[in-house]
């Protein structure tokens, strides 16, 4: 079975007890927090690899019971090999997949079918074998299991309207007490299996206030995508912190955090990991040896200090967080270059890095645009860092050390048409009084 970068994470249970307000909950946590999220929902309702699946619950092959267990199973299961295509894909690129229902709801629905023990045992080796093994579709890294009681879970089905279903109020599973009855202690019966996590959702035969069960589910969630925790005779970090190194262009912020990664490889007990977005790749010239070099992959700085870097694409920084739980070595210290391409949730990313990893965080980038405006995330992490070192150029119209602003001349600026322009010989460093005269002169 495959390793991959990110979580998969599937919300299932017993009907009625709330399966898909859970889901979303949790999804909009995950994402507040800065994770990158994506979201499977089974059957896929509407779809042509769900179509018997629809078929079968709208009671066309007969009732719940006359339908055997193995031959239902095969219509869910075609549906979610359908599905396991980009369900790999985003776990490959280090995402977190929340799943309404998976191969569990077969496990509890059909094996509900199924009175003896023995028998049950064997279908459920038999569907793990066609899901994992023939179908080889991901296996959840943590299923939750979410139990009502069925008498509570058949009236707050029977008050809803399905909303996944158009034209469809409940189905042949709903409408079976018995179904459900037996569905339930099959549900109890797996939630013993290993990756699998049974929540109570009633007290004293009422069900619980949402807000409490969501409490609940993200404790559970948490500690599968919480840090590892680092040893602290490894480590001379007792706090971490966030530094930011910023400046215009041609101003030496590369150079400045070159300085900080020499000494952390130097120093004993570091371990340092050097992130940099996918978008950011251009060519730079080094100073000394006036020769081109691609940053793809690298930290260069202009006076020839190269690094390897560790890419991320600019629209997931969580995608760095994914990435560090997957060290098995204590990492000390995290660099991200060209932060300012980033998607905004780099400084949730960071906070999490400093605060609950204990690391020392260095980001690297441009604090304004060519339009004097604050560049992407850049100006609420100079706000959350305890150490910012802003970086001067030489104006390249006064020889002023004290140039802090980047010029883009007016037709480099109309072939934008509002993409980013990524490398450095399009711009020029100017100080803050020789940009105003170019403006000036660029509206005349």
């Amino acid at each position: 079975m495959e390793n991959f970068a990110g979580k998969f994470i599937v919300i299932d249970g017993t009907d009625g007890s709330g399966k898909t307000t859970q889901f979303n909950f949790l999804i909009e946590t995950l994402k507040n927090r800065g994770f990158a999220v994506e979201i499977a929902d089974f059957p896929q309702y509407n779809t042509k690899s769900a179509g018997l699946v629809e078929e079968y619950l709208s009671g066309k092959y007969g009732s719940a019971d006359e339908v055997k267990p193995k031959i239902s199973s095969i219509f869910y299961a075609c549906d979610r090999y359908d599905a396991s295509f980009k369900i790999r894909k985003w776990l490959q690129e280090g995402k977190i997949v929340v799943s309404n229902r998976y191969v569990s709801a077969n496990m509890g629905h059909q094996g509900a079918k199924i009175a003896d023990p023995a028998k049950r045992k064997e279908f459920f080796d038999w569907l793990y074998d066609l899901e994992y093994n023939l179908f080889e579709i991901p296996k959840p890294d943590l299923n939750i299991i979410l139990h009502v009681e069925s008498k509570i879970a058949q009236q707050l089905a029977q008050q809803r309207q399905r909303e996944d279903w158009v034209g469809k109020t409940k189905d042949i599973h709903e409408e079976n007490l018995d179904h459900l009855l037996h569905a339930e202690q099959t549900y109890l019966e797996i939630a013993e299996y290993p990756n699998f996590k049974l929540i109570e959702c009633t007290r004293d035969g009422q069900i619980m206030s949402r807000e409490e069960i969501q409490r609940t589910v993200w404790q559970e969630v948490e500690q599968l995508i919480r840090p590892p925790q680092i040893e602290t005779q490894t480590t001379t970090n007792k706090d971490g912190w966030i530094e930011v190194i910023c400046g215009c262009m041609f101003s030496g912020k590369s150079t400045e955090a070159a300085k900080r990664i020499t000494k952390e490889l130097i120093a004993k007990n570091r371990e340092i990991l050097i992130f940099v977005p996918q978008e950011s790749s251009r060519e730079i010239t080094l100073s000394e040896s006036n020769t081109s070099i691609n940053t793809s992959g690298k930290l260069v700085s202009r006076n020839g200090k190269i690094f390897s870097a560790i890419e991320f694409p600019k629209d997931q920084p969580s995608a760095i967080l994914q990435y560090i739980e997957s060290q098995n070595r204590p990492i000390t210290t995290v660099v991200i270059e060209e932060a300012h391409f980033c998607h905004y949730s780099l400084v949730q990313v960071c906070k999490k890095l400093a605060e609950d990893y204990k690391l020392r965080v260095i980001v690297v980038g441009l604090d304004q645009t060519f339009d004097d405006e604050g560049f992407g995330p850049m100006p609420a992490l100079m706000v959350e860092a305890e150490f910012v070192t802003k970086e001067l150029a030489v104006c390249v119209e006064c020889g002023s050390q004290s140039a802090n602003k980047s010029w883009l001349d007016k037709n480099a600026r109309e072939k934008l048409e509002g993409k980013i322009l990524v490398g450095d010989s399009q711009y020029i460093a100017l100080c803050r009084h020789c940009k105003n005269k170019f403006k000036k002169q660029d509206t005349n």
